[in-house]
Formats: C-alpha cells, sequence, structure tokens
C-alpha cells in the first residue's frame, strides 16, 4: 500500500522498494522529505528526480575513488614490507669469512722470526 507519510526508513523501504541506504544518503544531502526518521514520498521523488540521482553518482565515484586509493596504499606498504624484509634478512646473515690468503701466512711467519 502506497501512502504519503511513512513513519520509518523501513517502512518506506518495504512500501516503495527503494533502499534504505538511498534514504540515509538523502539525509545527509539534506533532502526536506527525510526528518526524524520519517519519510513524506512526494517531496523524496521531488528531490530525487531533481537533484538526488547526482549526488548518488557522485557518491559512487568517491566511493570507486577511495577504494582505488585504498588499493594503492596497500600495495605501497606491501612493496615497503618487502623491501625491509629483505634488508633485514641481509642484515642477518653472518659476513662472509675471512680466507687466509698465503700472503698473508707468509707475512706472519717473518714477523714470529
Amino acid at each position: 500500500m502506497v501512502r504519503d507519510l511513512y513513519p520509518s526508513f523501513e517502512a518506506y523501504a518495504v512500501g516503495t522498494g527503494i533502499p534504505v541506504g538511498l534514504l540515509q544518503r538523502a539525509k545527509r544531502h539534506g533532502c526536506h522529505a527525510v526528518h526524524s526518521n520519517q519519510v513524506e514520498m512526494g517531496l523524496f521523488l521531488r528531490w530525487w528526480y531533481g537533484k538526488g540521482r547526482e549526488l548518488v553518482a557522485d557518491y559512487e565515484r568517491e566511493r570507486a575513488q577511495q577504494i582505488r586509493l585504498q588499493n594503492t596504499k596497500l600495495r605501497m606498504a606491501l612493496r615497503r614490507r618487502t623491501f625491509t624484509d629483505w634488508a633485514r634478512s641481509l642484515a642477518r646473515r653472518s659476513p662472509p669469512r675471512m680466507i687466509s690468503s698465503p700472503l698473508r701466512s707468509t707475512t706472519a711467519q717473518s714477523k714470529e722470526k
């Protein structure tokens, strides 16, 4: 049953099929049809067809941009971590052993004499 005023977002969503998330976004963007969780159908539809759809499209674009930025940050963090792990593994390795050369042994023998 379609009414002019719905007592809650959930009742409006069930009666019209418009998702609750969309109503919450409309409230954040200052839609006058949504107040104290009540929704006036006529005002909401006027707002929606006036400028609401543009705001939702902008929101979706912004969200996609945030996700791309977050993925880039994660990739950079993984690269940094991989590099630091590699540098730490190099630091943990024992330094190469010095092999005594024949020259060294002869000079050591000559000093002993």
